[in-house]
């Protein structure tokens, strides 16, 4: 596929400040043709916006009718990796549309199929263009969507017989040399023992994939949904990545910020401050071992150079309680 390659290639990257129109033989088979069929649109445009470079970038393409309306949204899983998170969010939003949702907003599974060797996940477009409301409205919209969203599991326990501790330490342990050096601060996160609530997360809830409604939250972007996390981790990395690209604010000097207010953050959830210090620990060491996990350096994302900016922040963090 065309667009795939050049997507891998970097070929776009040198494109991002112009428009590229690709054409292909009359009644030649294409990705435009299959989702006008999944559509039952007789005629489509599609275009593709070019994103930062990141291990996880996809195709995700904007499926509108000949007079601008905008259709649907499709994601392109096109390597080993896209394809589990298309795929895992075509699993998690059929599950979030049979949960009851009072709050949350999600895009509706319009389809989720192969073509060729691709996974694709066509959804509703959600009316996120309507206006966002005012800052104190729209935090009290996060802190409900979140605690939403945490609710839909939910295990209380000692950290040594933690279910998320065991997959938190696997992929560490396989991170190569910085999982090694992180490993050592999970162990100190372990010691005194703390109970750790766990519930759900969104997985990436950053401001650029959340907008406040009326009384809905419209939040989409769900490949990285997961059960079984602390509790505490959205709120975490919604301010993180805020801190980052809307204020503006060094990676290491936002991480080091996260880590010192973490009980300050995280009291309106509920949580004490040992609960609050060890979240926050966590957190960071979750978000590394993503990374290193997907390669996001070796793809030339800026945050997959986790020795640069994780690694200190924790090393530097006063010890927990």
């Amino acid at each position: 596929m065309l667009l795939t390659g050049a997507l891998g290639s970097g070929l776009l990257d040198l494109l991002s400040a112009n428009r590229l129109t690709v054409r292909g033989p009359a009644g030649s088979d294409s990705i435009e043709r299959f989702l006008a069929d999944v559509l039952d649109a007789p005629r489509t445009l599609i275009t593709m916006p070019v994103g930062p470079a990141r291990a996880n970038r996809k195709p995700v393409l904007q499926v509108t009718d000949l007079s601008g309306n905008v259709l649907a949204f499709a994601k392109i899983g096109h390597d080993d990796l896209t394809r589990a998170l298309v795929d895992s969010e075509g699993r998690t939003l059929r599950r979030l549309g049979d949960a009851a949702l009072r709050h949350i907003r999600v895009p509706r599974v319009i389809a989720h199929t192969q073509w060729r060797d691709l996974a694709v996940l066509v959804l509703e477009p959600l009316p996120v263009s309507a206006r966002q409301e005012r800052p104190g409205p729209a935090r009290a919209g996060l802190l409900t969507a979140i605690a939403e969203i945490s609710a839909l599991s939910s295990w209380r326990g000692s950290w040594a017989d933690n279910p998320f501790h065991v997959r938190l330490r696997a992929a560490l342990a396989v991170a190569g040399p910085h999982g090694t050096d992180l490993l050592g601060v999970l162990d100190a996160v372990g010691r005194p023992d703390p109970a750790v609530a766990l519930g759900s997360w969104h997985g990436d809830l950053n401001p650029g994939n959340v907008a406040i409604r009326h009384d809905q939250v419209l939040v989409w972007d769900w490949e990285r949904f997961e059960d079984g996390v602390p509790l505490g981790f959205d709120l975490l990395h919604h301010d993180l990545q805020r801190a980052i690209t809307v204020e503006g604010i060094a990676p290491a000097a936002a991480a080091e910020q996260l880590l010192t207010g973490a009980t300050g953050l995280l009291g309106v959830l509920g949580l004490d401050r040992q609960a609050a210090q060890a979240a926050a620990r966590l957190y960071l060491l979750t978000i590394a071992a993503r990374y290193l996990g997907d390669n996001q350096e070796r793809a030339g994302a800026t945050l997959g150079r986790v020795a640069d900016w994780i690694l200190p922040a924790l090393r530097s963090a006063p010890a927990a309680d």
